[in-house]
């Protein structure tokens, strides 16, 4: 069964170009969107279980059994810094200022923020030369990915609670989230249970940045709990540690990385949610 749903995930979503978040095709009622209506682009993935608004994450996290922030580590600790291409890759680019959903509120915020308290940092799991520590990120042909071994960690640690857990997905604007979560279900979890967090850090914290903290104190690093039993009293089914230190380049992935879900650099830039 593990070798097949490694074989799955080697395989996902090749084809897909695009991805909007957003906008409807005119074919579906285009003022629908997933912010406001029922409609999310095929284009974004087969699995499209969406917590579309910072309200409705802030009523159902305590509700889930882990949420993760694939995010890099400088995004995740909020800790502005552009002097290394290879760590701060994220904290260079420059989102739209403005008022409004899927607006940024500050100039190259993407590592001012921090993190909700709530989520657990889920770093790159598999041998790997990677310095940003992001579990969600560009392979060498610029499309976003994940590693297998990745996959595999979270799925060797959850074994029979693969298709009970109830887990949050977020990164900056729900896009690299949502890749990842259909990651999770070709893994064998179950869709239902996989929220991507669509807001992302950017709509959280527009909506109450209150809820954010900075360094990795809380929740820190996830890693498999010694009883990997799922528990429904609010994101306690991991353990945090702010030490370690994982390895990468922006440029080459792991061996097991996959070929990206056809999300390419160009096509991400193009999107209000980036």
């Amino acid at each position: 069964m593990a070798v097949r749903r490694m074989v799955q995930l080697s395989t996902l979503a090749a084809g897909v170009q695009a991805c909007n978040l957003l906008n409807a095709p005119t074919a579906q009622n285009g003022t629908k969107d997933a912010l406001n209506g029922n409609f999310i682009d095929p284009a974004c993935g087969t699995c499209v279980n969406e917590i579309r608004t910072p309200e409705e994450y802030h009523q159902k996290k305590t509700t889930l059994d882990l949420i993760i922030d694939v995010r890099t580590w400088h995004e995740y600790i909020g800790e502005f810094k552009i002097d290394n291409q290879a760590t701060d890759w994220q904290c260079k680019s420059k989102p739209t200022v403005g008022d409004g959903y899927g607006k940024a509120m500050m100039e190259q915020q993407k590592c001012k923020m921090g993190h909700d308290v709530h989520m657990h940092f889920l770093e790159e799991q598999g041998p790997t030369d990677r310095t940003d520590r992001a579990s969600a990120f560009k392979n060498a042909d610029g499309h976003y990915t994940f590693s297998t071994a990745t996959m595999k960690a979270l799925a060797d640690c959850y074994g029979d609670k693969l298709k009970t857990m109830k887990i949050g997905v977020s990164c900056y604007s729900g896009f690299r989230s949502r890749m990842f979560q259909n990651g999770m279900v070709k893994a064998g979890f179950t869709c239902g249970n996989i929220y991507n967090i669509g807001p992302g850090a950017q709509g959280l914290w527009r909506y109450d940045n209150s809820t954010f903290v900075k360094g990795a104190a809380s929740k820190g690093l996830w890693s498999c709990p010694t009883n990997a039993s799922a528990s429904s009293t609010g994101n306690t089914s991991a353990s945090s540690t702010a030490s370690g230190s994982s390895a990468s380049t922006e440029t080459s992935s792991s061996a097991t990385g996959l070929a990206g879900l056809g999300f390419t650099a160009a096509a991400s830039m193009l999107l209000t949610l980036v």
